[in-house]
């Protein structure tokens, strides 16, 4: 699977560097924020087309459809991640307070505040996790509810199956990382050169993120007709 994922952005010969010149220009432009609901779009292309089985990247085309698309991406993160961005504001604010006031309070609102961020990191952390296969579940049905559906999303998030390609996708996000800081040594062309790698990573990464989910709750759905089977 981790080989299939990382030569999935390169299998449509004929256009995989148009496609990640493209990506790469619109995370460049991403200050506008609209060209990254587009990618965001592309990514959930990416993941259906993960979990229908095909094995040919997506194309950038219908941008309209695909900015619709990127922006209930986004808002399902979005919700994801407003938790732990309260704690975490929360607790960045307890550090400013406990800077200006001193004394035991101040150090108690800087414990608090060290409390608070080590929650925050849990909880991004799960959310990450999280986020995913919520995306994943709303690419299927193109409905902003089933990102929510923790029914539905509960037999994924608790099976082998989801957990192997996510732990191979942070590994890719990993590595790209590395190769970002190295290329962001270089001024400027070092800057332009890592966008196309955090693009490619990012193909990688929901191509395992789609094909983890499929699998996960196919095999869900394979056990539900077994014990249905069994019962009659």
């Amino acid at each position: 699977m981790f080989e299939e994922a990382i030569n999935y952005p390169r299998n449509d010969e004929e256009n995989w560097i148009k496609t990640i010149a493209i990506g790469s220009v619109m995370l460049l432009l991403g200050f506008l924020f609209l060209p990254v609901l587009v990618v965001l779009g592309y990514y959930m292309r990416v993941l259906r087309g993960s979990m229908d089985g095909d094995d040919q990247p997506p194309v950038f085309d219908e941008y309209g459809e695909m900015l619709v698309d990127g922006l209930k991406a986004f808002v399902v993160a979005f919700v994801y991640l407003l938790i732990p961005g309260i704690v975490f504001g929360i607790s960045v604010g307890g550090v400013v307070l406990g800077a200006l006031t001193g004394g035991d309070v101040g150090a108690g609102a800087i414990f608090g505040s060290l409390l608070g961020f080590t929650v925050s990191s849990i909880l991004f952390l799960a959310v990450w996790y999280v986020t995913p296969a919520a995306l994943a579940n709303y690419a299927r049905t193109g409905n902003i509810g089933s990102g929510f559906a923790f029914g539905e999303l509960r037999p994924a998030l608790v099976s082998g199956k989801y957990a192997t390609p996510w732990l191979m996708a942070l590994g890719v996000g990993i590595v790209a990382g590395i190769v970002v800081g190295v290329l962001n040594a270089v001024p400027v062309l070092g800057f332009i050169l890592a966008i196309p790698v955090n693009f490619y990573a990012a193909v990688v990464a929901f191509n395992l993120y789609g094909r983890g989910f499929e699998d996960a709750t196919q095999m869900e759905m394979e056990s539900r007709e077994d014990v249905g089977t069994a019962v009659a």
